[in-house]
């Protein structure tokens, strides 16, 4: 598959792919190929934003990049993401909002807002049984890494 327009920026600049989802696979294949080409020339850190793919696509790639959850997780009928969930660890991890989309249980139906992001690490650490201060930690842990903040 040819990849055309990957620009990579400045060194260090993370490589960030959005709206990975499983309901499209030509869109998951492209967004492999973009997270191969991006590693082959050089890409510190990849992230997959607002994850929803399973967790067979997962296992093409060993801890290359962080996978990013969102309030679907908290979702009843999201058993392919609560997979990703307990299958991705900790030190790969990120959460987000997608404010104002997708927003968690108990406010699913509402605008979403960055408030709302602690349900989706309740949620994660339910899966994982961890504390929610854990998955806290790590998560802002790996946000400053992606975006190089001290």
């Amino acid at each position: 598959m040819k990849i055309n327009n990957l620009i990579l920026g400045a060194a260090h600049s993370p490589v960030i792919i959005a709206e990975m989802s499983g309901n499209h696979n030509q869109s998951i294949d492209r967004a492999l190929a973009i997270v191969d080409a991006a590693a082959s020339s050089g890409a510190d850190m990849i992230k997959l934003q607002t994850y929803t793919a399973d967790t067979i696509t997962l296992d093409l790639h060993d801890n290359e990049f962080f996978i990013s959850l969102s309030g679907i997780v908290t979702f009843k009928n999201a058993v392919n993401v609560q997979e990703v969930a307990a299958k991705v660890p900790l030190e790969n991890m990120l959460i987000e909002t997608d404010a104002p989309y997708l927003t968690p249980v108990p406010f699913r139906g509402k605008p979403n807002r960055p408030a709302h992001v602690k349900y989706v690490a309740q949620k994660i650490a339910e899966i994982k049984g961890v504390t929610v201060e854990e998955v806290e930690t790590i998560t802002t842990k790996n946000s400053c890494d992606l975006f190089s903040i001290n």
